[in-house]
């Protein structure tokens, strides 16, 4: 908690507004069924921690909510916050920057989603920028010049990478090259020395990166708090993280990077009961959801309810408050 109170208090203004604004955005807001029968359900990449949540949910939310049928989409940040607002997704997951450039209009999106809420944390991403061990790079600010390989553009990480550079005043052009790539294919340019230096963005422990410290070993590159507090005023979303000695074969000291947290979202139109009973599923079967991805394994309710500075909807508040969570 304490490490978000920085966060809550910069964004509590828009905060408000969005819960206050009254008519404006409202009544044009896209009407939907608050009560679905058929749940629109996204979540990332096949595979991954966001793919292995929705596909779970997807199995189980029929036997707790009696006349519903799921569907389970990949899907990415943008387009699932989007598609929350505009009532085509019934639950998604987001990364909190994304979920707060929408309220905020900041591209791509075209205008603010503030038909967005919160349901839930679910965990922190750790950004990682990788070089090898006898690299001579040991700041951002040595990229200039070298080959860089970072997620598909668009991508909040990638949109990190962007921001990291711009707080040393470099930009991509200021590098060697820059490569951009999924989380498979980065590890192999890695391992093959077609690439100087990863940086993205996952939870922890990253399984790739496993994979590269069976064969060489790697430097991790600290963000110092001056930079940090950088990143945090283009948005206060950004978080101090840690990756603690050793989480990766070779890496023996904390390494002080930044993060962000992941939540699922849903339209503030959904109705309340109908939230609720989503939001007591999924808290029922957290050792389900555990079960299915490490990274949900410690996951309580009390880490959900945790304020992200995002509005939450009322079902899920209602319940969170009702087992002793918030």
């Amino acid at each position: 908690m304490g490490k978000r109170l920085l966060m809550v208090v910069m964004i509590l203004v828009v905060s408000c507004a969005i819960i206050f604004a009254g008519g404006g955005s409202d009544s044009s807001a896209p009407q939907i069924n608050p009560k679905p029968s058929e749940v629109i359900i996204y979540g990332g990449t096949t595979g991954g921690s966001w793919n292995i949540f929705t596909t779970v949910v997807g199995e189980f939310l029929p036997r707790h909510i009696e006349g519903i049928r799921t569907t389970v989409s990949p899907g990415a940040a943008f387009s699932n916050v989007q598609g929350v607002n505009d009532g085509q997704i019934t639950l998604a997951i987001s990364k909190l920057p994304t979920t707060f450039d929408g309220y905020a209009a900041k591209a791509p999106f075209k205008a603010p989603t503030d038909n967005v809420v919160n349901m839930g944390f679910l965990y922190d991403e750790h950004t990682h920028i990788i070089v090898n061990a006898d690299s001579d790079i040991h700041s951002i600010a040595d990229l200039k010049g070298k080959r860089c390989t970072t997620f598909a553009k668009g991508n909040t990480a990638e949109v990190i990478f962007r921001d990291l550079l711009s707080v040393y005043d470099m930009t991509y052009d200021d590098l060697g090259s820059i490569t951009f790539s999924n989380l498979n294919d980065m590890a192999e340019q890695f391992k093959d020395g077609l690439t100087d230096c990863l940086c993205f963005a996952s939870a922890l422990p990253v399984s790739v990166v496993l994979d590269i410290v069976s064969s060489r070993d790697i430097r991790l590159i600290d963000i110092p708090d001056d930079k940090l507090a950088a990143m945090q005023e283009i948005s206060p979303a950004y978080l101090r993280q840690i990756i603690p000695a050793g989480t990766y074969q070779g890496v023996d000291t904390d390494c002080y990077t930044m993060g962000n947290a992941q939540h699922m979202i849903v339209n503030k139109q959904l109705d309340e009961e109908f939230v609720y009973q989503m939001t007591k599923a999924i808290v029922e079967e957290l050792p389900t959801i555990g079960a299915g991805h490490v990274v949900y394994a410690n996951l309580t309710p009390e880490m959900m309810a945790q304020d992200l500075g995002i509005p939450m909807h009322p079902g899920a508040e209602r319940y969170y408050k009702e087992i002793g969570a918030m």
